[in-house]
């Protein structure tokens, strides 16, 4: 090692081609140095641009997600109001209701995709009264509708506190002159 000292000192042409090989070689492993510092940065950059679109994606979809949760929603508590209107109808004239209420069991089974659970338990107690009322008047409905006309008509007094009495579980007094006065015949 001594020895290349002695000829570096020696020959100043040596030095000179030996401080531009340094030069060179330094440049080399700079410039590689370099590369791979913005190599890795560039990953990373790209890295941070795929995980930014990834979570706008997932933002996105959360956004879209509740406007679909709101517009079922709101859709279905108008079908159900619909639905609701159209039995009560259907108490006073007769008519067919089973098409708003077969609406509503379409769009709870869309509700009970997209909501969380404690929305999803409103809505589904909601549809279990809807279902509840169709029960109801599919039983008594004809009976109701008879009995309103039957009030609604311009019978006497004492036949519609009959009518009453026997609903309630008690017998008309004797002061209404209803068909309990009678006198038995013995």
């Amino acid at each position: 090692m001594e020895w290349m000292i002695r000829n570096i000192k020696d020959n100043p042409d040596v030095f000179t081609a030996l401080v531009a090989l340094i030069a060179v070689l330094g440049g080399i492993v700079g410039s590689y140095i370099g590369a791979r510092v913005q190599a890795a940065s560039g990953r990373a950059q790209a890295n941070a641009a795929t995980d930014a679109a990834r979570i706008m994606v997932q933002y996105q979809h959360l956004a879209s997600l509740h406007t679909d949760r709101r517009t079922v929603l709101a859709d279905f508590l108008h079908q159900t109001e619909a639905a609701m209107d159209a039995i009560e109808k259907s108490l006073v004239d007769g008519s067919d209701y089973t098409a708003a209420v077969q609406v509503t069991h379409t769009t709870i089974a869309e509700l009970e995709l997209i909501l969380p659970a404690g929305i999803r338990e409103a809505a589904l107690l909601l549809h279990r009264k809807v279902i509840g009322l169709d029960a109801f008047v599919a039983v008594r409905g004809s009976a109701i509708r008879r009995r309103q006309r039957y009030l609604g008509s311009n019978r006497d007094a004492a036949a519609r506190q009959a009518l009453d009495s026997l609903q309630l579980g008690m017998r008309p007094s004797r002061k209404s002159g209803g068909p309990c006065n009678a006198s038995r015949v013995g």
